[in-house]
């Protein structure tokens, strides 16, 4: 039996009692709870976001030249190190090794 299901129980045995001020105690106690059950499931969830994020981090293989960085046990697409290094983000680069988003950023700067 669940947590709400509970104070479901209690607050018909408190109603039955005839007794209001516990009545609306109860209520603000299963309505609080409700808060922190709310706020356990986005905590949880973010839990799992940052270690889905941990676990990219952990694959990401610097290179030497420092223009790109690569997944581990792919060496083929390389990704932006800039973007990396300050946006923990993985862009791709494109054929010329050329990182679009930092020249889109470097534009925007410039004007």
């Amino acid at each position: 039996m669940g947590l709400y299901e509970k104070i479901k129980d209690l607050a018909t045995v408190v109603q039955k009692a005839d007794n209001i001020e516990l009545y609306n105690q109860l209520l603000d106690v299963g309505s609080q709870a409700l808060d922190l059950q709310n706020e356990l499931y986005a905590l949880n969830k973010r839990v799992q976001e940052l270690e889905m994020e941990l676990a990219s981090k952990k694959r990401v293989v610097r290179h030497k030249e420092g223009l790109y960085v690569t997944l581990e046990n792919d060496d083929d697409i390389h990704y932006c190190s800039t973007c990396w290094g300050l946006l923990g983000k993985l862009i791709q680069m494109d054929d010329d090794e050329r990182c679009l988003e930092c020249e889109r950023r470097w534009r925007e700067a410039d004007n």
